[in-house]
């Protein structure tokens, strides 16, 4: 069975690519074999990308480069999730790209990132800001149309075979195609603001219009400022995402907060953005697996309404974990994100104290309401 002509895999197709070579060698194995397997191979991929990490500290100028990757290899995220992800191998090709980025190794850089996006999409958002730095730069098209076609070509190599080979053997290729067109279809998640105000029936009727929202504030951020910095560009590009997705899975925090460490490395005030790091880590392993774990013991099944007569103090756990975590991640995203003007300043700031004096009186209004249940 191959995946992508045979049958549909939820991630792309270096993913597919991966499990499957990996099938070769416990097609037969038990259950336990392949996850003992899964954590050490994923452990030494997160060893691997532990020295990446500290090598592009060094090539940022990053302050304390030993300490923010010990910061890294202690993530509450990282060590509760890391070895069950497949993000550890999307990191691994994310983090090279970055590195040889700053090393001035474009094309290396393209070719690593375009593996890493064949993988998962992420990586795509470093390559685009960091080639649009460099072209803002140097008004070079030429480099950037080579670029371009380095990193296209990196993502055919892991798409056209399927493509081809799906159409030859079953004349479709809409098992190569579900993997992409799924994460467009997907429901809202539980684990997000709208969803959890969707489970105390405080939910708007529709979401659609959430991923709209989305691909409107990240192409605002990429027009912008196209001379910023990559790293503190894509911070920002992420952050915006995910402040109103209809899906925040908390392996994201394997991929995006080693960013923000990069980041903190190199700029200051550091004590108070270490502070907000730290509170959305322990907001988001909180929330998942903990509090929604617990909390499925206590409502059932995930679906509108459901806290309604039924939560206890584990729904109303993961609630405030998921709230606060976005709030958290608002505040980043308020400190750096570079407005000039004041009147957008104060414009976003009154937004945002909007959206904290929202979630204070539904955290109110939903430890009342299970106070009253019991």
């Amino acid at each position: 069975m191959i995946p992508y002509v045979d049958f549909t895999r939820e991630y792309p197709t270096g993913t597919g690519l991966f499990y499957w070579f990996l099938s070769f060698f416990l097609a037969d194995a038990h259950r336990s074999t392949f996850i003992v397997t899964n954590l050490v191979v994923f452990s030494l991929i997160e060893t691997a990308n532990s020295i990446i990490f500290y090598k592009i500290l060094v090539a940022v100028k990053g302050k304390r480069p030993f300490f923010f990757t010990l910061v890294y290899l202690l993530l509450p995220t990282g060590l509760l999730l890391g070895p069950f992800q497949c993000e550890p191998l999307v990191n691994f090709f994310f983090f090279l790209g970055i590195l040889t980025y700053y090393r001035n190794k474009e094309i290396f850089s393209s070719i690593t990132l375009g593996i890493g996006t064949a993988i998962k999409w992420y990586p795509v958002v470093w390559f685009i800001n960091s080639q649009s730095k460099a072209f803002a730069a140097q008004k070079n098209y030429r480099n950037l149309l080579m670029q371009i076609a380095i990193f296209v070509l990196t993502l055919s190599i892991f798409n056209l075979p399927f493509i081809f080979y799906s159409y030859y053997q079953n004349h479709s290729i809409s098992n190569w195609f579900s993997t992409y067109a799924f994460h467009l279809k997907r429901d809202l998640m539980n684990d997000t603001p709208f969803g959890v105000m969707r489970l105390w029936g405080l939910g708007l009727n529709s979401y659609s219009y959430l991923s709209y929202l989305n691909l409107l504030l990240v192409i605002y951020i990429f027009c912008i400022k196209r001379s910023l910095d990559p790293l503190l560009k894509t911070i920002c590009i992420i952050a915006g995402a995910l402040i109103c997705n209809q899906v925040y899975s908390t392996q994201f925090h394997l991929w995006f907060i080693p960013l923000i460490l990069i980041y903190i490395s190199r700029e200051s005030p550091r004590l108070y953005l270490m502070l907000l790091l730290f509170l959305i880590e322990i907001c988001n392993v909180t929330s998942y697996p903990f509090a929604f774990g617990y909390t499925i013991l206590e409502i059932g099944l995930f679906q509108p309404n459901a806290a309604i007569g039924a939560a206890g103090i584990w729904t109303w756990v993961l609630g405030a974990t998921v709230m606060l975590r976005s709030l958290l991640l608002m505040e980043f995203f308020c400190i750096l994100f570079p407005i000039e003007s004041v009147r957008i300043k104060l414009f976003v700031r009154g937004f945002q104290g909007l959206c904290v004096t929202f979630v204070v009186c539904f955290l109110i209004y939903t430890a009342i309401l299970i106070h009253s249940y019991q």
